[in-house]
């Protein structure tokens, strides 16, 4: 065990395949999760009618780990998602983070808030470029997007997961689920 508190739990499991993810999922759905959910192959997110909320990352790499987080329901929390994955982007996100603002917090918020609108700028130009015919003048626009992907990543590497406080765990999964939530409806609407 990783992390245990009365707001959040923390775990990784080692030696796991995709079938175990698969199924851990699946039971997880059957348990009630299945609010503001969204899901990949390697990545689920979601919450429960009484506000828990899940997050499960599984990486087929190396030791096969599926990390698990749950978070309690935060009743002071006024932040939320809306039904399309929208960012609320108010300066405060949301986070409920009463931290001092140290660097690392203000970095972490940093980096996810950069990652947050670089995807949010990259599902506008799906949707553009898919609207529009796939028009091969947009190229100049994906290279600049894939110049702040890379930046944004580097961001992401360097964030430590397992010095993350609850309140930063939990900011990371939301803007994860939003950021989630944002591209199936950009995959949804690129299929029909």
């Amino acid at each position: 065990m990783e992390r245990d508190s009365s707001s959040a739990f923390y775990i990784k499991v080692c030696g796991t395949d995709a079938t175990a993810y698969d199924n851990y999922v699946k039971a997880l759905q059957e348990k009630g999760f299945t609010v503001d959910y969204s899901k990949s192959s390697s990545v689920f997110n979601a919450k429960n009618a009484a506000g828990y909320s899940v997050h499960i990352r599984y990486d087929s790499k190396g030791d096969s780990i599926m990390a698990i987080y749950v978070f309690a329901p935060d009743d002071s929390s006024t932040s939320g998602t809306s039904g399309n994955g929208a960012t609320q982007n108010n300066g405060d996100s949301g986070s409920g983070d009463a931290s001092t603002g140290s660097s690392s917090d203000a970095d972490f918020k940093a980096a996810m808030d950069s990652y947050e609108s670089l995807m949010n700028e990259y599902a506008d130009f799906m949707e553009k470029y898919n609207a529009g015919g796939h028009p091969a003048s947009m190229a100049a626009d994906y290279a600049k997007i894939m110049v702040k992907y890379n930046d944004a990543m580097k961001k992401l590497d360097a964030i430590d997961e397992n010095s993350l406080t609850p309140e930063e765990q939990q900011y990371y999964i939301e803007v994860q689920t939003r950021v989630n939530q944002r591209l199936v409806s950009v995959g949804a609407s690129t299929a029909q």
